[in-house]
């Protein structure tokens, strides 16, 4: 008897963190919605045209500095800490409306590497005509706009963090493609139901 309660008991704890597990996957999937909506909202003021997200498949690990171990946003700092130990994989979860692709690191790295050596081939003609090559962004990412032609570039996110009261989340997002790249810090607050930017903080720099 004393057996099958501790069968039963044991089900039932895996069971209850299972579903704790998932509720919070899926909260997670709902802020990385949010910032994907709030960066196509921006782009789409200067693009003018409709665009696909392509995002990793695995978070990453930023170089966080909290600045809220004190105040409100103590328990979002220490969760988000606690979280971005290790890597995390994403799947193609998220509640957009709009097209997106999931792509791994080694993809990319691979369809860089491929302009990469286009580029060298490129400017040794170059210099045999003594001529300065200047587009060699275009070249290198060639391959991977040759692949993902809606995309802009390529997003990947951190591990959400949660405060105790589950309002507030904190995320990181980092963008890249040809000529620009991004590095953004996002606060979201939840009411009603919703997540809504509460504060981001960041740069965006044109290479």
């Amino acid at each position: 008897m004393r057996k099958i309660f501790s069968l039963l008991f044991f089900i039932f704890v895996c069971s209850f963190c299972l579903f704790a597990q998932s509720s919070e996957t899926k909260e997670e999937y709902a802020v990385y919605a949010r910032v994907l909506r709030d960066i196509r909202s921006e782009d789409l003021k200067q693009i003018k045209a409709k665009y696909s997200f392509v995002i990793l498949d695995a978070t990453f690990n930023p170089d966080y500095f909290s600045e809220y171990k004190n105040g409100k946003f103590r328990s979002l700092s220490t969760d988000f800490s606690r979280k971005n130990h290790t890597s995390s994989k994403l799947e193609k979860m998220f509640p957009v409306k709009y097209e997106y692709e999931m792509t791994s690191q080694s993809e990319i790295d691979e369809l860089l590497k491929i302009g990469s050596n286009e580029f060298e081939r490129v400017e040794a003609e170059y210099k045999l005509r003594n001529m300065v090559i200047t587009s060699g962004s275009s070249i290198v990412w060639k391959p991977f706009y040759a692949k993902h032609p809606k995309a802009k570039g390529y997003y990947q996110f951190s591990r959400v963090g949660f405060s105790s009261d589950r309002k507030f989340a904190l995320v990181f997002v980092e963008g890249k493609g040809a000529y620009w790249s991004s590095n953004m810090e996002y606060i979201l607050r939840k009411a009603k139901g919703k997540w809504t930017v509460y504060q981001a903080a960041g740069g965006f720099g044109i290479s």
